[in-house]
């Protein structure tokens, strides 16, 4: 009689059926600022639709916005740069307030932070 499967070794077999070489994923960045500014803006606005002139909306586009903005700053301080940005001069690199017009995400009424809770409480938390 041959053992039961354990999760581990379900885990091997499954991993041993992932067809090599793997496929190189079309998305990402070579930079951890862009990367960063995708992952705040595509939290909460669609991703965006590449326009007629070349141009995109929304998160990509807020993306491709700041890499413009910063290309003349080097490798070694990008992080530093969008870490000392002034908010509002962001905005309006980002043109955030245009994202915003594109109909956000909402998140569900029991996800939304509630006003009277203090930042940080378990129920913010997910």
């Amino acid at each position: 009689m041959s053992e039961p499967a354990t999760d581990l070794g379900l885990l091997l077999v499954a991993i041993a059926a992932i067809p090599t070489p793997w496929k190189k994923w079309p998305g990402g960045y070579d930079r951890m600022d862009l990367a960063l500014v995708d992952a705040v803006m595509s939290i909460r606005f669609r991703y965006g639709k590449e326009r007629n002139d070349g141009s995109w909306t929304g998160a990509r586009g807020a993306v491709l916005r700041y890499e413009k903005h910063s290309e003349h700053i080097t490798n070694s301080e990008r992080m530093r740069s969008l870490a000392a940005q002034n908010p509002v001069a962001l905005e309006k690199v980002l043109n955030a307030r245009k994202c915003m017009q594109e109909r956000p995400r909402l998140l569900p009424s029991w996800k939304r932070p509630s006003a009277s809770l203090p930042l940080g409480s378990p129920s913010q938390r997910t």
